[in-house]
């Protein structure tokens, strides 16, 4: 349906810490609908719940990482300093990239993420809990190929009743030219962190951007990393979206 204020009003990102997380939990504290969070943190670092359910997206890594790159090139200075200058920040300031796209791409491969999260134990963690009832794995090549089916799986995954109707409203609300068109409403930050009153944020949301931004020995050395870090049936979802139970 309508979104009646800002995404992120409504699911507020708590590791993000912007704003601060008294100021988020008050919001929270206020909210009167049912109550549901955005994080990028790994299992391990989060306070797990049993009674709380929890909805893992994950994506190629080769697609993630080019998606970041793209991400912190078009955002705005107003993104990099309040990020920055937040209080209680751990770790060095994010800077904005300097280097071209595969340089980028080769850098956060070899260097376990940086600069951000060790990305294949992230994902390999939410993986070794997927049989928990309170756990759903959506991968992004699903979702962008049928968005309806997906759309399915996690309304039947939190007890939320669905018909044709609602689902084809939200799989056009939720596509990335509507979702452009109220960049205000859906962009982290509204029309501060990003041009074009947040248009920006929504720039491709595709999958395989790698295959031309990459040379195949980048490519084979992602796989081969991808190997040795993931369990094999956790390496073939995040690269196929193939779920295996």
């Amino acid at each position: 349906g309508n979104v009646p204020t800002a995404v992120g009003t409504l699911s507020p990102w708590v590791d993000l810490r912007v704003p601060p997380l008294t100021v988020v939990e008050a919001e929270l504290e206020n909210q009167s609908h049912r109550r549901f969070l955005k994080t990028h943190l790994p299992v391990d670092a989060l306070v797990f719940s049993p009674h709380a359910k929890y909805i893992y997206v994950a994506r190629d890594g080769r697609d993630i990482s080019i998606s970041m790159y793209h991400h912190f090139s078009n955002a705005a200075d107003a993104l990099y300093d309040a990020v920055n200058q937040t209080e209680g920040r751990v770790g060095p300031p994010i800077q904005r990239p300097t280097s071209d796209v595969r340089d980028w791409f080769l850098h956060w491969l070899r260097n376990d993420g940086d600069p951000f999260i060790p990305f294949f134990e992230h994902v390999q963690g939410w993986w070794d809990i997927r049989h928990n009832p309170n756990v759903l794995l959506v991968h992004f090549c699903n979702l962008k190929e049928n968005p309806g089916r997906e759309i399915e799986r996690m309304a039947a995954f939190l007890n939320i009743e669905a018909d044709a109707d609602l689902i084809s409203s939200i799989v056009e609300k939720t596509s990335l030219a509507s979702m452009r068109s109220r960049a205000v409403e859906f962009a982290p930050g509204g029309s501060e962190f990003f041009a074009e009153k947040g248009a920006t944020f929504f720039r491709n949301g595709g999958s395989g951007q790698w295959t031309t931004a990459l040379k195949p020995e980048d490519s084979e050395e992602y796989l081969q990393k991808a190997a040795l870090k993931l369990s094999p049936d956790c390496e073939h979802w995040l690269r196929t979206g193939e779920l295996q139970l």
